[in-house]
């Protein structure tokens, strides 16, 4: 009988099919279950090398033994006459049986420690990534912002890579551009659910946006960002499919520890991110709960039409556009939620910008914090616990009850169970400048900061919690730095020149941004100090046009604001004529707006009551000035900054009703409690303006004549 022959008597063929098809299914069980399970990613090749040592013992089992009604039992050896060559056919296939059992044994037995005890080699690079662009000469790096050399802009590195990682912005590679804005998505949503990781240092998507223009290699931003791992990845969307294709490289070495690509359908491509996010965790050894595994892989929605309008709407978001933008978001918004009502997410932003729409004032009155409300309220029904809802609760405390207190438990509590989540922790920061609890908000801005170090705001952030701590010479480092790190951004110029100004009591400083001021591209109010130095020189005629320059930026009251410091600025140098205009212009304008009944924009009723009175005692309307002043009074104010913005307000309102000793005990009182506002430095430097305002009161004169012995002036 032939070895082929005997193979299918013994029915050892069948053996290998069977265990073949077993084989495959409990492969496939395992890729599926395992990292749902949280094993280790070896786990799976433990599993492949045994299946392969197993089948060669199998097929020898099977040629030994056979399964009959009463059991196992040895198969017996073919008959005589079945042989080919007679008699010695037994022997020859008792020896070929023992060669070919020995044979498949060490074959299997060489697979399975060859598959088991191979060196891990890196991962080809997926061939959807680009090739990684030359390196560009590095900036400033990032992690802290100790002491440095003043020819040295950039921050003291880190001492070693904190376990975290940096993830680029997802190449799209889809044929249609327009879904770069998918891309984007998936990349933030990658970023979102890493952030849930408390053991993981996430750095933000603003930050690795601009790391990603840099052109530096991995090892690099691994360097300047302060993590161990970087992730690239790509995007490719057509009709109902989506892949994405990543890779894992540890920056220290640039060496691929992990690559994969995800092909799936639209609708699936919440899988995909939340399966980036795990194996990202099981790669770093970080450890997953079940409650946080659950987080991570929790669906937002599950029509794909919805998600797309959803993140569309995030994208508005990432730039500053006004009430445009928000327009733009609310247009997307709710298009999503009508398409899926239980899109959670999509009504938290939407809150969120319906809350922004009312303070802006930019629509109806009474629209859009109604509208607020109501989703509001649906969210604290069906979701009450859900992190979205408690999250559209606090900016709705924020921007539309402007309850700072209760915007800032809710922020906190949803940043203690999500410690990495940058924009809630940016939320924290903002909150508690608006309170003026300045050690906390420092110690928040610098946590921000070691997340986001590559942005911008961050930056003006830190630098503003400095300045409300009094913390002069790291601030003037630091704005240096800045100015350095973002040489086309126009604020840093502007806050070294007021650093200067606040801290040294320099003028000079102040007038030389002025000149230079085109090439800075100043905005807005930023350049009320520019103005007060202009007039401090004597350079009346300068400190209109720098007022004339905001005008041109300006709209709404904020032009009557302007017009009522150009009359104040008029009739502090004797042009009482001339005042005579700016001040009607501006006094009918605000009168206007108040009987109106229309919301005062950018703050409380009492700081914009206490300006109207201003501006009515500067043209002369005495009995209103007092009315609006009582009005001002009258409202409760808990925000520091509006407190400040108020009795600054009534103190110039005072002094335009006569009396200057209680407009500068206002002033005082303000000069003592808020060092970035009135320090004593800058009480000094714009003296020749102060003595203007205030110059007629006995203790105004007593308190400067102190400041100049102490400064030696």
């Amino acid at each position: 009988m032939s070895l082929i022959a005997e193979l299918k008597r013994r029915k050892v063929v069948r053996v290998a099919v069977v265990y073949a098809a077993t084989a495959f299914a409990v492969l496939q069980a395992a890729d599926i279950m395992l990292p749902q399970m949280g094993v280790p990613e070896w786990a799976l090749s433990l599993i492949v090398a045994f299946i392969m040592l197993g089948f060669p013992i199998a097929l020898v089992l099977g040629w030994a033994l056979e399964l009959t009604p009463e059991g196992l039992r040895v198969t017996p050896s073919a008959a005589p006459n079945d042989a080919a060559d007679g008699s010695s056919a037994p022997a020859l296939l008792g020896k070929r049986t023992l060669a070919v059992a020995a044979g498949l044994l060490l074959l299997g037995v060489g697979l399975g420690a060859g598959w088991f005890l191979k060196p891990p080699a890196p991962p080809a690079d997926p061939p959807a990534l680009a090739e990684r662009p030359v390196p560009a000469p590095a900036t400033a790096p990032v992690a802290g912002i100790q002491s440095l050399p003043q020819d040295d802009p950039r921050p003291e590195l880190a001492a070693a890579p904190a376990r975290g990682v940096g993830v680029l912005p997802f190449t799209n590679l889809s044929p249609d551009p327009d879904n770069a804005f998918f891309a984007s998505g998936v990349h933030e949503e990658v970023l979102t659910r890493l952030s849930l990781i408390p053991e993981l240092r996430v750095i933000s998507r603003t930050s690795m946006e601009k790391i990603a223009g840099d052109g530096l290699e991995v090892s690099e931003i691994g360097r300047r960002l302060g993590v161990s791992h970087v992730l690239e990845g790509s995007v490719r969307r057509a009709g109902d499919r989506v892949r994405v294709t990543v890779q894992l490289i540890e920056a220290a070495t640039d060496q691929h520890i992990w690559a994969d690509n995800f092909d799936r359908t639209l609708d699936d491509t919440f899988t995909i991110q939340s399966d980036i996010a795990l194996a990202i965790a099981v790669q770093l050894e970080a450890s997953l709960n079940p409650q946080l595994r659950a987080s991570i892989e929790a669906r937002p929605t599950e029509n794909p039409a919805a998600y797309d309008l959803y993140l569309r709407a995030r994208e508005e978001s990432q730039v500053w556009r006004g009430a445009e933008g928000f327009r733009s978001m609310i247009a997307l918004l709710e298009p999503a939620i009508e398409l899926d009502p239980d899109f959670v997410a999509a009504k938290s932003l939407l809150v969120q910008a319906y809350g922004q729409m009312y303070r802006l004032d930019a629509g109806i009155q009474g629209a859009f914090d109604s509208k607020a409300l109501a989703l509001l309220t649906e969210l604290r029904r069906r979701w009450p616990d859900r992190p979205e809802s408690r999250l559209a609760l606090a900016h709705y405390n924020r921007l539309v009850e402007r309850n700072f207190e209760l915007a800032l438990a809710e922020f906190q509590a949803l940043l203690a169970e999500q410690p990495n989540d940058v924009e809630i922790m940016g939320q924290v920061r903002t909150t508690l400048k608006w309170l003026g609890r300045h050690e906390e908000f420092l110690e928040v801005a610098r946590r921000v900061l070691a997340l986001d170090p590559e942005s911008s705001l961050t930056w003006s952030e830190m630098l503003l919690a400095l300045l409300f701590n009094g913390l002069g010479e790291e601030y003037l480092a630091m704005a240096e730095q800045a100015r350095a790190r973002f040489p086309e951004a126009p604020t840093y110029p502007w806050m070294l020149a007021v650093g200067k100004l606040v801290f040294h009591g320099d003028r000079e400083a102040m007038l030389a941004y002025g000149r230079n001021r085109a090439e800075h591209r100043p905005t807005g109010v930023l350049e009320g100090f520019l103005s007060h130095s202009r007039f401090a020189e004597g350079d009346v005629d300068g400190a209109l046009e720098v007022l004339a320059s905001r005008r041109a930026q300006a709209s709404g009251l904020e032009i009557a604001m302007l017009d009522a410091t150009e009359a104040e600025y008029l009739r502090l140098a004797g042009r009482h004529d001339e005042a005579a205009a700016p001040a009607g212009r501006a006094f009918e304008a605000v009168r206007n707006w108040i009987d109106s009944g229309r919301p005062l924009p950018g703050g409380s009723d009492a700081s914009w009551f206490a300006n109207a009175a201003w501006v009515a005692a500067l043209a002369g309307e005495r009995e209103i000035a007092m009315d609006w002043q009582t009005r001002a009074l009258a409202v409760p104010v808990t925000v520091p900054f509006e407190h400040i913005g108020r009795d600054f307000a009534l103190a110039g309102a005072q002094r335009w009703l006569g009396d200057p000793d209680a407009a500068w005990a206002l002033v005082e009182s303000l000069a003592g409690e808020y060092t970035a506002f009135f320090s004593d430095g800058q009480l000094l430097g714009l003296q020749p303006y102060y003595d203007a305002l205030f110059g007629e009161a006995a203790a105004y004169s007593a308190y400067m004549a102190r400041l100049r012995a102490e400064w030696g002036r």
